[in-house]
């Protein structure tokens, strides 16, 4: 059964609901682990926007999360369906996660790692013949904006 999923900032007064992240329940795994990994997710749309401005993606759910969590980047975030059910952020069964969690709108996340040069990002995916397809991102950030 078709049940759409937002995201909704509830900072703001009232709160705001983003695109649909999802189509039903089984979306909730990747909402939550996006959530979780907010901080990673902004630092790579950043680095995408600063580099080749925001990408045409296939993934619209993927998509509508991420722009989201990147305009909400400090705000608390709640899970939400279009009957107004609300679902918790944080679970104790982790085979929740029916989608995976390293879904991004670039692709799956492979790797991360970050060293005194920036952070790169390694994500793969497969095409539709099922060939798979490796892409990288490098981010530099510039010296003066370094914490």
């Amino acid at each position: 059964m078709s049940t759409d999923m937002y995201l909704r900032c509830l900072s703001h007064n009232p709160p705001i609901k983003s695109n649909e992240v999802g189509h039903n329940e089984s979306y909730l795994g990747v909402i939550r682990d996006d959530i979780k990994n907010r901080e990673t997710i902004v630092k790579m749309m950043k680095a995408v926007l600063e580099r080749d401005g925001w990408p045409e993606l296939a993934d619209n759910y993927a998509n509508s999360r991420a722009w989201f969590l990147y305009n909400h980047p400090e705000c608390e975030i709640g899970i939400i369906d279009e009957y107004r059910n609300v679902y918790p952020i944080e679970v104790e069964d982790e085979n929740d996660n029916a989608i995976s969690a390293r879904d991004t709108p670039l692709g799956r996340v492979i790797s991360t790692s970050e060293d005194e040069t920036g952070f790169t990002f390694t994500f793969g995916e497969l095409t539709q013949e099922g060939k798979k397809v490796l892409r990288s991102l490098s981010v530099i950030p510039n010296e003066d904006k370094r914490e």
